[in-house]
C-alpha cells in the first residue's frame, strides 16, 4: 500500500503498525514523535496503530532547548 512519509509517497506492506514502520526505518523512537493525518499518535498508541492507504504520516525529531 502507498502512504505519505515526510513529504514523499512510498509503498509500505500492508497492516503495518506505526511502531513497526518506525522500526523498519531504524529511527531511535524515544527522540521522535509522530503524526498521521496532522494529528499527534501518542508512543503508547504506536503498536496497535495501523497505517492504512493513502495515510501522511510526519515524523519528528525532538529537540531540548528553548
Amino acid at each position: 500500500m502507498k502512504i505519505n512519509y515526510n513529504g514523499t509517497t512510498i509503498e509500505v506492506k500492508d497492516n503495518l503498525s506505526l511502531h513497526s514502520f518506525v522500526t523498519e526505518l531504524q529511527l531511535e523512537s524515544r527522540t521522535i514523535a509522530a503524526a498521521v493525518n496532522e494529528e499527534i499518535v501518542p508512543k503508547k498508541n504506536w503498536e496497535n496503530f495501523f497505517l492504512q492507504e493513502g495515510m501522511t504520516v510526519d515524523i519528528f525529531n525532538l529537540v531540548a532547548g528553548g
